[in-house]
């Protein structure tokens, strides 16, 4: 009989390790994320319990997509013209506040073609738990021709509160603070979460976004299944839609966003299309890697 013991200090998860000479198995069972580690050497001597803990507690909800060091290079078109460039980058693990996330920084960058009338230089950062992707915190710097904004926001859970600060062309720094009462996700992490998710034709994802004014449902809708070809080559893909809100887009400010997730594991970004008031604007995966 094998009996499964409960880590201290873990709601959901179990395991079991056992040995005998020339073999060596670990069991370890997360039951909340329905994840299962299971290893098998033929060595006495093996690789050491806490890479396994690190493993489940670090990929949890998506063994295929916790990369820490994904990096998504884009061109940005409007157009036939090259608008500019665009990054997301997942610079590592961090610690915030005793606990892990994920720490994202998004970058877009206009040509010097497109400077001349509507310059854009914009950075985002996100802090994204490891364990579900629910926001600790992000920083936009958004400059986009004659708009300017710089924002920090601080989820605290332990209060049910947000805060932050927001500096506009004026150069005034305005504080504001706002209720929270479950855990939230920043546009950025919302993003991140839904490449977790088991994505299905004609249905929708719907994750609470917080956008310093209020928490919101996300609806994010799957539209069809496409195969189209980018720079960084051809690819199967999920075609989703996600209902902006004003104030609210990764890389545009206002306007209607499409994106295309590959139809993988990973659910890589390789096509985002959105129409806004200067036309439509398309941003095409040109390089990759993690």
């Amino acid at each position: 009989m094998v009996t499964l013991r409960i880590k201290s200090k873990e709601d959901s998860t179990v395991f079991h390790y056992g040995w005998w000479k020339g073999f060596r198995a670990f069991y370890l069972r997360d039951m909340k994320n329905d994840k299962v580690i299971i290893s098998l050497s033929n060595k006495d001597k093996g690789p050491g319990s806490s890479v396994l803990w690190d493993i489940i507690h670090e990929e949890s909800n998506c063994l295929g997509l916790a990369r820490k060091n994904e990096v998504l290079n884009f061109k940005i078109s409007w157009k036939f013209i090259k608008a500019g460039e665009a990054t997301i980058r997942n610079k590592g693990i961090v610690d915030i506040d005793g606990e892990q996330a994920y720490f994202i920084e998004t970058t877009a960058r206009s040509a010097s073609i497109i400077d001349a009338f509507y310059r854009v230089r914009d950075v985002n950062h996100s802090w994204m738990s490891t364990k579900d992707y629910h926001s600790f915190g992000y920083g936009q710097s958004v400059k986009e021709g004659g708009f300017r904004r710089d924002e920090w926001v601080t989820f605290d859970y332990d209060n049910n509160k947000y805060y932050g600060q927001k500096k506009k062309k004026d150069g005034l720094i305005r504080e504001f603070d706002g209720e929270l009462n479950k855990y939230v996700y920043d546009i950025l992490g919302a993003f991140f979460y839904v490449r977790t998710k088991d994505l299905e034709v004609g249905k929708s994802v719907i994750v609470d976004v917080n956008n310093r004014r209020k928490t919101y449902p996300l609806e994010i809708e799957v539209i069809k299944k496409e195969t189209i070809k980018v720079p960084a080559g051809k690819f199967d893909c999920i075609v989703v839609e996600p209902k902006l809100r004003e104030d609210s887009a990764i890389f545009i400010n206002k306007g209607t966003l499409r994106v295309w997730l590959t139809d993988d594991e990973y659910k890589m970004p390789v096509l985002m299309r959105s129409k806004v008031f200067i036309g439509s604007v398309s941003v095409k995966l040109k390089s990759y890697s993690r």
